[in-house]
């Protein structure tokens, strides 16, 4: 509890306090349950019950009774505000009106006439009934304090699902042995859409928890992202497109965690989801994390957890849904633009050092290239990288193509041909994914150069194309040619001869002979030009 305390007061002031009670959720995992129900009466608007709550205010959090009034039984609610809030004017019957509204009959979202319960329910699945044998949730407003200057803005607490004795026995939690969630009425307005949100997002936590509760913290948490979606009243996307090398797996309690996972679950709602169908089996999946995803992805007939996720950074950097069948962008949100790790616009650059972390991503931007983009990378061995480069077309869609490295080495070097006049920009994202699956989130170190020195001819009209990918050259001429392509090592030995004479027009394909890891320069001569490519192996 201490360590996840730290991790949230590292970054931005958290707003869920579900996550603070994750480390105990998942001990409570492997507890074989033994107890039946012990069916209680719901209060009747009016009644005033003592419940327990989280001091937040304190940490490690210390729990105490307060004394809520019911002021409103919905058909699938009781809402209860605290008696100090009550007289402290936070909450008023318009409040509870516009509370009742939105968890029973309206959004904000694509279903104005829907409230959060349906919405929730239909998207996640059926909430728990472990106890008390009520179905009707209770709904808790009372004055969540702070905890040096951070505030919460409501959480589930897990224990409730528990008799109360054997909760403190475990984890030192209370019971009050209903389904209950907790919202905080006095930083802002129960009413306001954000604060509607929020009670979406912790309807989810519990939704969850019945469907799987242990799940790791970042797929529970995009889940009650997207929550807030479906009602209308999604997070602001902020802190995360400054820093996209952020792992997906990873959860600090910044908000920028929020926002990614909110923007994975929406990218996979979008993209794969019919009816619900892959949002209800995400909560329902036994395995958890990225083996869940795979999981569910696979079951829905989409792509594995690895080809969507190389898609998903170039859809959080493009946002386009007219190129590529709609595959790289966002139909229900305008992205902001995303950072770039490296900005390039004179020649030649590198080498230059640099790290990302697996399932996370750096956007490297090239500009102002003379001629045709040479772009060397030389990834960290025995890892895998997703090397993605997008070019913007002066005139017509973005292209996007993968030149990722192929073998163990993950070295490569790739001509990227019209870059500077066909493209005005090219940006290159390098990824780091792990293979076999896991959920790992450590660091890859990659080094890079580019040149873009017109390593094609500088005239009008049809242009030769020559690039490397991995151990093999590509050579395409518009027109029949006599070429020499040779091949030297840095002290200007040659140690290949690839070809010498004509050609006929087209593509063509040289392969390089196996060398020791090194440096070679692949040189092209063409009507008395000359054209170099460096390559690593």
């Amino acid at each position: 509890m201490t360590v996840i305390l730290l991790m949230a007061l590292s970054a931005q002031p958290v707003r869920c306090a579900t996550p603070l009670l994750y480390e105990k959720q998942s001990m409570a995992s492997r507890i074989v349950k033994t107890w039946g129900k012990s069916p209680k009466a719901g209060p009747s608007e009016g009644d005033t019950v003592l419940l327990w709550v989280m001091r937040l205010d304190t940490m490690p959090p210390d729990w105490m009774k307060l004394p809520f009034v019911c002021k409103r039984v919905t058909a699938n609610a009781y809402i209860m505000v605290e008696a100090a809030a009550l007289d402290s004017g936070f909450v008023t019957t318009a409040t509870v009106d516009s509370i009742e509204a939105a968890f029973e009959d309206r959004s904000l979202g694509f279903w104005p006439d829907t409230g959060i319960y349906v919405i929730d329910t239909s998207a996640f699945g059926i909430p728990p009934d472990e106890l008390d044998d009520d179905p009707r949730i209770y709904l808790l407003y009372y004055i969540i304090k702070g905890y040096m200057g951070y505030q919460f803005d409501g959480y589930f607490n897990f224990a409730d699902e528990y008799p109360d004795s054997l909760a403190w026995q475990w984890w030192g939690m209370h019971s009050n042995e209903r389904e209950c969630l907790y919202l905080d009425c006095h930083n802002e307005s129960p009413a306001t859409p954000r604060m509607l949100g929020v009670l979406a997002h912790e309807f989810q936590h519990m939704i969850h928890w019945l469907g799987d509760e242990d799940e790791d913290i970042w797929v529970n948490e995009g889940c009650s992202e997207l929550a807030m979606f479906l009602y209308g009243a999604p997070d602001p996307l902020a802190e995360f497109p400054s820093n996209p090398d952020n792992s997906l797996v990873t959860w600090s309690t910044g908000f920028s965690d929020y926002v990614k996972t909110y923007l994975w679950t929406l990218y996979l709602y979008e993209q794969f989801d019919s009816g619900f169908a892959l949002t209800r089996a995400l909560v329902d999946q036994d395995l958890n994390s990225v083996f869940g995803v795979e999981n569910v992805l696979v079951s829905q007939g989409a792509p594995g957890m690895t080809e969507v996720f190389s898609r998903w950074v170039l859809a959080n950097y493009l946002d386009d849904t007219t190129i590529y069948a709609g595959i790289y962008g966002y139909y229900g949100e305008d992205l902001p633009p995303f950072a770039n790790h490296g900005i390039h616009n004179s020649y030649p650059v590198g080498p230059i050092a640099r790290t990302v972390h697996l399932w996370a991503v750096d956007y490297i931007r090239f500009r102002n290239v003379p001629d045709g983009l040479q772009f060397t990378f030389d990834g960290q061995s025995e890892k895998h990288f997703f090397l993605l480069a997008m070019l913007f077309d002066s005139s017509g869609p973005t292209v996007v193509q993968d030149i990722s490295p192929s073998n163990s080495s993950q070295d490569t070097s790739v001509y990227l041909p019209g870059v500077g006049y066909q493209y005005w920009q090219a940006v290159i994202a390098i990824a780091g994914y792990p293979d076999p699956l896991s959920g790992d989130s450590s660091n890859l170190s990659y080094t890079y150069w580019a040149d873009g020195t017109g390593v094609m001819e500088n005239t009008p009209g049809p242009r030769i194309g020559f690039w490397s990918a991995g151990n093999t050259v590509f050579l395409n001429l518009p027109a029949d040619a006599d070429v020499s392509l040779r091949v030297y090592d840095v002290g200007g030995r040659m140690i290949q001869d690839l070809h010498g004479g004509s050609l006929p027009a087209g593509k063509h394909e040289f392969t390089l002979s196996p060398r020791a890891r090194g440096v070679q320069l692949v040189v092209l001569r063409h009507d008395g030009e000359t054209h170099t490519l460096k390559i690593l192996n």
